[in-house]
């Protein structure tokens, strides 16, 4: 049933119009933004030392994210609940939604305990000696899928450093990242797409922090904070 649901809302999102290439001019009151909580179903995610799931946590940010970015914008979860849903089918679903842009959701995590902090990724092709290298398959449909994200990525950019410098109060005294990495996740996004990781949950504290309503509801503030930032810039920008 979980795999119709998908299925169906995938066939409802067909209908939408494309999404215009340009991410300036997003003023429009019903402009979606699309959120993709990490893992789910048997992809389980990362668990920390208590057993708190990566794919809970994911589920739960973005239900509070969305909260906080309504009415003022139209808010699409990849998945509404403990289902799996293919990397590559997260990316189609942004794609088909006419959005202004994608955040998929998601904690670290690491073999050693004491490692926090909080990272936000754009999307990289992959290089061997200074030269992107495409994965085996069909070549030319390979290629279409990897430049979608390729012609987003200065939006990219910019959408991950508004995160980065929104989640700076949570990520006080610990370690931060931005950078392009090559995510499967966000390879087929043709719009301003990022990943990012709200903290450590293999870290005790942080694994306590997001299991408390305080702080999912902190972390929601802070990603919303983010992207109004960044509806904000890429508005001005296109006046």
């Amino acid at each position: 049933m979980k795999a119709l649901y998908a299925a169906l809302m995938l066939l409802i999102m067909m209908a939408a119009p494309v999404f215009a290439q340009s991410p300036t001019a997003i003023s429009k009151p019903s402009a979606r933004i699309v959120l993709d909580p990490g893992h789910g179903g048997r992809d389980t995610g990362a668990r920390g030392p208590t057993g708190l799931m990566e794919k809970t946590v994911t589920l739960e940010l973005a239900r509070k994210l969305a909260l906080k970015l309504e009415p003022e914008f139209q808010v699409l979860l990849t998945r509404g609940d403990d289902y799996q849903v293919d990397l590559p089918q997260r990316a189609a679903i942004a794609n088909q939604s006419n959005a202004l842009l994608m955040v998929s959701i998601h904690t670290g995590s690491s073999f050693l305990h004491r490692t926090e902090g909080i990272g936000v990724f754009y999307y990289a092709p992959l290089k061997v000696d200074g030269r992107p290298t495409p994965p085996p398959g069909d070549e030319a449909a390979d290629q279409r899928w990897r430049n979608a994200q390729l012609r987003h990525k200065k939006a990219s950019m910019i959408l991950a450093k508004s995160l980065y410098t929104a989640l700076a109060d949570e990520a006080a005294g610990k370690d931060r990242d931005i950078r392009g990495v090559p995510l499967k996740v966000l390879e087929g996004a043709d719009l301003p797409a990022v990943l990012v990781e709200v903290g450590y949950i293999t870290h005790p504290a942080t694994e306590m922090e997001l299991s408390t309503t305080e702080g999912i509801d902190r972390l929601s503030q802070a990603l919303a904070d983010g992207i109004r930032h960044y509806v904000q810039q890429a508005n001005a920008g296109g006046r």
